[in-house]
């Protein structure tokens, strides 16, 4: 009986930490999308008035406002148009090249638990 307490022990206390965890997301769900919205506002003022650096006062440091350049993901989609854009007269090369890089993609495997909520 002591395993089964055990195991029914371990559920209940993953069950609480993960109902926590989802109400904590949620409010950070929320937090961030304020955020975004004010940094919009304050990236935009700061842009018009030319400014790069908000001194906040003693203690407090400053706000920079900096550009960032984010390079978008390789897709299938683009690796497909990319390789037809380099290989455009052989289809076969295209594809042992597509095949190679997709096949050979690092994998990690991960243990996890997961909840499936039944709906009433």
């Amino acid at each position: 009986m002591d395993q089964n307490e055990g195991l029914i022990g371990a559920v209940k206390e993953w069950l609480t930490l993960d109902d926590k965890i989802k109400a904590l997301q949620k409010d950070l769900k929320l937090l961030r999308q304020q955020k975004k919205i004010a940094t919009e506002a304050l990236t935009g003022a700061m842009q018009d008035k030319d400014i790069g650096i908000v001194n906040l006062g003693a203690g407090k440091g400053s706000l920079k406002r900096k550009e960032r350049i984010q390079k978008g993901s390789i897709t299938k989609k683009y690796l497909e148009t990319c390789l037809q854009q380099l290989f455009h007269e052989d289809a076969a090369q295209q594809e042992r090249i597509k095949t190679h890089i997709l096949d050979n993609r690092p994998q990690t495997i991960k243990d996890e638990v997961q909840r499936k909520k039944t709906n009433k």
